[in-house]
C-alpha cells in the first residue's frame, strides 16, 4: 500500500528535526516530530507584527529639547491632565492630542489588568487597542492553554531546511527526504532518487511526520474498504476539503482518547489528538511517534470516527 523512495536517513534515531531550538512556552513541536522555528502558531496567542504589544505613550524626539516656554506650557497640561511630562511636551507641539495620550495611557492600564487576570500580554494588548473582542480573546487563550499552539499553527510551514522528513501522497505512497524548502504552495525534498530536488505539490500530501517515526507512522495505517471504493484522490476543489472548528481542541485534546481519521482514499490512521490546526491534526500513534495530517486529505464527509 506504501511504496517507499527510500532515501538519506540522516537523524534518523527517532528525534525530530529542528528539535535544537526549543520554540517558547514548551510547545509541542519535538512532540509533534516535525519541530524547528516557528511563526504565528509557534508564538503565543495573537503575537504578531505590531499585534498585541502594549505601545507606551509618544517621548519627545531624541536631541529635541525643550524650550523655557514649552516647559511652561507643559507643566500646565500636566497639572490639568495628569500626563507625565514628556507627553505633555508633544501635546504642546501639536505632535500628538492629549486625547491620544489620554487613550493610549489607559489602553496601558488595561492591558495590565487583563495580564493580571490570566490573559496572554499579546491578547491583552489587542483587546485593549480595540483591535480584538474580548470573549475572543478567550476563546483564543482557551485553546492555546489546551494545547499549548495555536489553532493557526502550521508545523510544515516552519520545517527548517535539512529536515528529514517522511511524507505520504496520494498515488504515490510514502517519500522521505530532507527538507530544501517551504512555499505556500511545494515542499521542496532533496531525495535518493536523483541529484535534482523533488517538488511535492501540497495538496497531494496526506500526513507528514519525523523521518525517525516514519515506520512506526506507516505501520499503524490502516483501511477503510467502503471509502476506499469510492476512489478518491486528492482533492482539487475546496468544496471538497474538510476544515475543523477550534471547538475540536477543546473537546478532543483533554480527553486524550483515540480518534480514527479517515482519509479521501480510503487510508485511516488512529491515535490520540494532541494539536488541532485548521489546515493539519496531530496525532500521536504510540511509541512517542507523532504524525500530522493534513485536513484537505480528510473525508469531507466523514473525516472521523
Amino acid at each position: 500500500m506504501h511504496e517507499e523512495a527510500t532515501v538519506s536517513e540522516r537523524n534518523d534515531g527517532g528525534s525530530p528535526p529542528g528539535s535544537g531550538g526549543g520554540p517558547p512556552h514548551g510547545d509541542g513541536a519535538q512532540r509533534a516530530g516535525v519541530g524547528g522555528p516557528r511563526r504565528e502558531g509557534g508564538r503565543p496567542p495573537g503575537r504578531g507584527p505590531e499585534r498585541g504589544r502594549a505601545t507606551h505613550p509618544p517621548r519627545s524626539p531624541a536631541g529635541a529639547k525643550a524650550t523655557p516656554e514649552e516647559k511652561a506650557k507643559a507643566q500646565q497640561v500636566v497639572e490639568r491632565s495628569g500626563i507625565p511630562l514628556p507627553q505633555a511636551i508633544l501635546v504642546v507641539r501639536g505632535q500628538v492630542t492629549l486625547n491620544d495620550v489620554l487613550k493610549e495611557m489607559l489602553a496601558r492600564e488595561k492591558v495590565e489588568k487583563l495580564v493580571k487576570e490570566g490573559f496572554d500580554r499579546s491578547l491583552a494588548g489587542q483587546v485593549a487597542h480595540g483591535r480584538l473582542d474580548l470573549e475572543r480573546a478567550r476563546r483564543i487563550q482557551k485553546v492555546w492553554t489546551t494545547q499549548n499552539a495555536s489553532f493557526h499553527s502550521d508545523r510544515m510551514k516552519d520545517l527548517p531546511v535539512g529536515a528529514p522528513v517522511m511524507v505520504s501522497l496520494f498515488d504515490a505512497g510514502a517519500v522521505r527526504g530532507l527538507v530544501q524548502d517551504v512555499s505556500r504552495y511545494d515542499l521542496v525534498l532533496r531525495t535518493e532518487a536523483g541529484p535534482e530536488p523533488v517538488t511535492v505539490k501540497k495538496h497531494d500530501i496526506k500526513f507528514y511526520c519525523a523521518l525517525g517515526y516514519a515506520d512506526r507512522v506507516l505501520a499503524s495505517v490502516g483501511r477503510d474498504a467502503e471509502v476506499a471504493a469510492l476512489g478518491l484522490k486528492a482533492s482539487t476543489s475546496l468544496a471538497d476539503r474538510f476544515r475543523p472548528e477550534d471547538a475540536l481542541v477543546l473537546q478532543w485534546v483533554p480527553s486524550a482518547a483515540p480518534k480514527r481519521l479517515v482519509l479521501r482514499d480510503g487510508d485511516a490512521l488512529t491515535g490520540v489528538p494532541v494539536r488541532i490546526a485548521r489546515y493539519e491534526i496531530e496525532l500521536d500513534v504510540g511509541d512517542g511517534a507523532t504524525v500530522c495530517v493534513l485536513t484537505h486529505a480528510l473525508l469531507r464527509e466523514r473525516p472521523f470516527v
